[in-house]
């Protein structure tokens, strides 16, 4: 779940599985708030890509003029990245 951590034995188990897979990317909600991603890619080779859920925006990026439909696009473009590694 994004809204809890997970214990130091899931996050050692989820390590192992990275490298054993040799996982690629790991997909990361924006707005998550959780640094879980982040923290497994700087222990493994693997490269952090964001998707957007669209449900919620970012101000700064409302601001930026934002669309469900460039989120989409962006959404297009983190999945092309994540799977092309």
């Amino acid at each position: 779940s994004p809204e809890t951590e997970p214990s130091l034995s899931r996050m050692s188990k989820l390590k192992d599985t990275i490298k054993k897979e040799n996982v690629k990317s790991i997909i990361k909600l924006d707005m998550s708030g959780n640094n879980v991603a982040d923290t497994l890619a700087d222990e493994t080779s693997a490269k952090v890509v964001t998707f957007y859920p669209c449900e919620t925006i970012s101000n700064e990026d409302f601001g930026r003029g934002e669309t469900y439909a460039t989120l989409m696009a962006r959404n297009l473009t983190a999945i092309k990245e994540a799977l092309s590694r």
